[in-house]
């Protein structure tokens, strides 16, 4: 186990960089999808901005293939981090991370709202539970407290 001089465990900053490398992935793929969408009602005449938007959707599919493949390497991270982690539980755990990092977003959008604030609980809590079921211990954000909790799992 790596020593870590702050409270904070580095998994919860491992689901931070996944729930936004996700919507990272979702909002590159707007722009492209809005690019395709224009692309298809152009007019000949529009050559020239034409040839720019297909040069647009090349830089955004490279994006869209990084940013899933450095998605992958921070669920392998998270995967790492855990002593014996539960195949099982793999994607239930990356969806609620994204459904975790949406729910986030929804709240932004009116902070207001107690609807949208309990769904952004609501799916942290749902988010973690799968989380610790994935890494076969209780999540703790505190790095003492789980590591502790993982040694009492090794029988360290």
């Amino acid at each position: 186990m790596p020593e870590n001089n702050t409270q904070r465990w580095p998994a919860v900053d491992v689901l931070e960089l996944v729930a936004n490398l996700i919507a990272t992935y979702s909002h590159i793929f707007e722009i492209y999808n809005e690019n395709e969408v224009y692309i298809k009602w152009m007019q000949e005449e529009w050559w020239e901005e034409f040839e720019q938007r297909l040069s647009e959707m090349e830089l955004l599919e490279e994006m869209i293939a990084e940013t899933y493949r450095l998605r992958k390497t921070a669920m392998n991270v998270l995967k790492d981090l855990s002593p014996a982690y539960n195949h099982k539980r793999w994607c239930i755990t990356k969806h609620l991370i994204g459904a975790y990092q949406y729910a986030c977003e929804l709240w932004d959008t009116d902070r207001d709202n107690e609807v949208y604030q309990q769904l952004v609980l609501d799916t942290t809590q749902l988010m973690y539970k799968a989380l610790s079921q994935f890494m076969w211990v209780e999540l703790a954000t505190c790095w003492r407290c789980l590591s502790d909790s993982l040694e009492d799992k090794m029988n360290i």
